[in-house]
Protein backbone atom coordinates (compact mmCIF):
# COMPACT_ATOMS: atom_id res chain seq x y z
CA UNK A 1 0.00 0.00 0.00
CA UNK A 2 2.86 2.76 1.01
CA UNK A 3 4.60 1.79 -2.30
CA UNK A 4 1.25 2.38 -4.14
CA UNK A 5 0.07 5.71 -2.51
CA UNK A 6 3.92 7.12 -3.34
CA UNK A 7 3.50 6.22 -6.66
CA UNK A 8 0.17 8.29 -6.90
CA UNK A 9 1.84 11.13 -4.65
CA UNK A 10 4.76 11.39 -7.40
CA UNK A 11 4.56 14.22 -9.75
CA UNK A 12 5.80 12.50 -12.85
CA UNK A 13 2.73 10.71 -12.94
CA UNK A 14 0.37 13.51 -12.03
CA UNK A 15 -1.42 16.44 -14.41
CA UNK A 16 -3.01 18.89 -13.22
CA UNK A 17 -5.95 21.59 -15.02
CA UNK A 18 -6.29 24.78 -13.17
CA UNK A 19 -9.53 25.82 -14.40
CA UNK A 20 -11.17 28.86 -15.22
CA UNK A 21 -14.99 29.95 -14.21
CA UNK A 22 -17.03 28.16 -16.77
CA UNK A 23 -14.44 25.54 -17.89
CA UNK A 24 -15.16 22.19 -16.91
CA UNK A 25 -12.99 18.95 -17.24
CA UNK A 26 -14.43 15.39 -18.43
CA UNK A 27 -13.29 12.26 -16.79
CA UNK A 28 -13.47 9.24 -17.26
CA UNK A 29 -13.93 7.23 -14.02
CA UNK A 30 -13.29 4.05 -15.06
CA UNK A 31 -9.97 4.90 -16.85
CA UNK A 32 -8.39 7.52 -14.94
CA UNK A 33 -7.71 7.76 -11.07
CA UNK A 34 -8.66 11.38 -10.30
CA UNK A 35 -8.45 13.81 -7.23
CA UNK A 36 -8.83 17.52 -5.67
CA UNK A 37 -5.72 19.68 -4.34
CA UNK A 38 -6.62 21.88 -1.33
CA UNK A 39 -7.61 25.15 -1.61
CA UNK A 40 -8.08 28.40 0.98
CA UNK A 41 -11.61 29.45 1.33
CA UNK A 42 -10.39 32.76 1.90
CA UNK A 43 -10.09 32.90 -1.68
CA UNK A 44 -12.61 31.67 -3.68
CA UNK A 45 -14.94 28.74 -3.83
CA UNK A 46 -15.15 25.02 -5.34
CA UNK A 47 -18.07 23.95 -7.07
CA UNK A 48 -18.06 20.13 -8.10
CA UNK A 49 -21.16 18.76 -9.94
CA UNK A 50 -21.26 15.19 -10.90
CA UNK A 51 -22.83 13.47 -14.20
CA UNK A 52 -22.94 10.31 -15.79
CA UNK A 53 -23.33 9.14 -19.04
CA UNK A 54 -23.66 5.62 -20.64
CA UNK A 55 -20.84 4.57 -22.99
CA UNK A 56 -23.32 2.68 -25.40
CA UNK A 57 -25.24 6.13 -25.83
CA UNK A 58 -21.74 7.49 -27.55
CA UNK A 59 -21.09 4.53 -29.11
CA UNK A 60 -24.51 4.77 -30.89
CA UNK A 61 -23.85 8.20 -31.96
CA UNK A 62 -20.72 6.93 -33.32
CA UNK A 63 -22.40 4.45 -35.57
CA UNK A 64 -25.00 6.68 -36.50
CA UNK A 65 -21.97 9.56 -37.98
CA UNK A 66 -20.73 6.24 -40.08
CA UNK A 67 -23.76 5.36 -41.70
CA UNK A 68 -26.03 8.68 -41.54
CA UNK A 69 -25.67 8.45 -45.28
CA UNK A 70 -28.09 5.94 -45.63
CA UNK A 71 -31.00 7.62 -43.02
CA UNK A 72 -30.71 11.20 -44.20
CA UNK A 73 -32.08 12.27 -47.55
CA UNK A 74 -29.84 14.76 -49.45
Amino acid sequence: YKAFFEYLKSPDYQYCFPLKPGQCLLINNFRVLHGRTGYNTNYGSRHLEVGYLDWDYLKGRQKFRQFKHLYLQK
